[in-house]
């Protein structure tokens, strides 16, 4: 496989895992969704439902972050392959790369967000 080729296939990678964020998020807004609105209309005592929220949440921030993960390392694959610094895919420098890191933990904070609603709700 030629550098030409790698980079191509980096480039696919990283799209893939920008989308596969996008969708793991999304699925996860909706399941929390669902979850808050059967606990506010059912309101049983003994609700199991908080603890299901619990483990969606942490399953989804432990996805984004290794998404995160992998991004990082396509990005480093890529500049080992790439030695002119200033040539980046998608627009991303070497320093700048970090700000793209930072946007991507910061979708976790959405599910941290419902994970910090559920261990509310709980008490």
């Amino acid at each position: 496989m030629n550098t030409e080729e790698k980079k191509e296939l980096i480039k696919f990678n990283l799209l893939r895992e920008d989308t596969l964020n996008g969708s793991r998020l999304s699925w996860m807004l909706t399941f929390q969704g669902f979850l808050f609105a059967a606990y506010f209309v059912a309101q049983p005592q003994d609700n199991l439902l908080p603890y299901l929220g619990i483990l969606a949440s942490l399953v989804t921030i432990s996805v984004v972050l290794l998404g995160a993960i992998s991004i990082n390392n396509l990005l480093n694959l890529w500049h080992e392959i790439e030695h002119d610094k200033s040539i980046s895919p998608f627009g991303l420098q070497k320093q700048g790369r970090w700000i793209f890191l930072l946007i991507l933990g910061l979708s976790a904070m959405l599910p941290t967000g419902c994970l910090a609603a559920w261990i509310y709700l709980m008490n």
